[in-house]
């Protein structure tokens, strides 16, 4: 049983109004969206990277969902289980980085609590609820995209992995990877043309593959990725000349951006708020009529193995 299974047949059967069945990144509720992870050390990200870096990441993985559904963020409760032999140091400087990023962000804490592992060893454990205003048309969902509309995603794609990659096996050649992986950019300035342009949209955090699938199976389309077409960073580029599988760098996840379809008459338009967002956003292929799901299309390339991080 995977992750989605386990929700599919445990936890959908409690799920009220304005949560979709568990099927989306968010839920809409008395006019926020609401989003909600559990983040884990060594999961999801890695005190070894400094506290504050921590921080930055855990937080920057909840603003990604609620700007791939076309709002702002603007509220967050916080709930922290520290390692017991936490030094308050760290939990000084995890808080610094968490003040900083709310304050660029524009996020008010409204809450949460704390408390300690008894068992040694056990590691940090952050829960993360976070709010945001959508925009006029409301929260933009998984399930509106259709056939013929353009499919496009913000950033370059692969970077996270890339630089984790890089962090643990010691290369040091990668940096811009690096620090995409230590603090991802979601792209927060293009949330309110998201939410007035696009048809359907997912946060980029298992992989493009993985997330292009749900949205997919969300929507009843086929997504065709042009494999040509995908944008890669110079590091990613670079490695990919030195004989590194494209296939690794989209389904390898921790990206945190947006994958949003469109309507083929609005591309345009969204293009240059973009542009003027100075946000980088790329159109990669399209959804056609077929069987719900996501695929490659590359003359000289495929993806082996699975598509994309499962937590089970």
């Amino acid at each position: 049983m995977d992750e989605f299974e386990l929700i599919a047949r445990y936890l959908a059967p409690l799920a009220g109004e304005g949560a979709f069945g568990l099927k989306d990144d968010a839920a809409f509720h008395h006019g926020a969206v609401i989003t909600k992870d559990l983040l884990v050390d060594g999961v999801h990200f890695r005190t070894d990277d400094g506290w504050a870096s921590a921080a930055r990441k855990c937080l920057r993985a909840n603003i990604s969902d609620i700007v791939a559904k076309g709002a702002a963020p603007d509220g967050v409760f916080l709930g922290f289980v520290w390692p017991s032999d936490v030094k308050e140091v760290e939990i000084a400087d995890f808080c610094d980085g968490l003040s900083a990023d709310m304050t660029a962000y524009g996020l008010s804490l409204l809450g949460g609590d704390t408390t300690r592992h008894r068992l040694a060893g056990a590691p940090l454990t952050v829960s993360i609820t976070m709010t945001g205003q959508p925009g006029p048309r409301g929260m933009v969902r998984r399930d509106g995209a259709k056939p013929g509309d353009a499919l496009l995603v913000t950033g370059t794609i692969g970077d996270g992995w890339l630089g984790l990659e890089a962090l643990l096996n010691g290369w040091t050649d990668y940096s811009g990877a690096i620090d995409a992986y230590l603090a991802p950019q979601p792209p927060a300035p293009i949330a309110p043309a998201i939410a007035q342009w696009a048809s359907a949209a997912i946060d980029i955090s298992d992989g493009l593959l993985a997330d292009a699938g749900h949205l997919a199976k969300a929507s009843g389309v086929r997504l065709k990725i042009e494999g040509d077409q995908l944008p890669w960073s110079e590091d990613a580029a670079r490695w990919i000349k030195g004989g590194g599988e494209r296939g690794q760098l989209v389904t390898g996840g921790d990206d945190y951006q947006t994958l949003l379809t469109v309507p083929s008459d609005n591309v345009r338009q969204l293009m240059e708020e973009a542009e003027a967002a100075n946000c980088r956003l790329t159109v990669i292929g399209g959804a056609v009529e077929g069987e719900p799901a996501a695929f490659i299309h590359a003359a000289d390339w495929q993806v082996l193995g699975r598509g994309g991080f499962s937590h089970f």
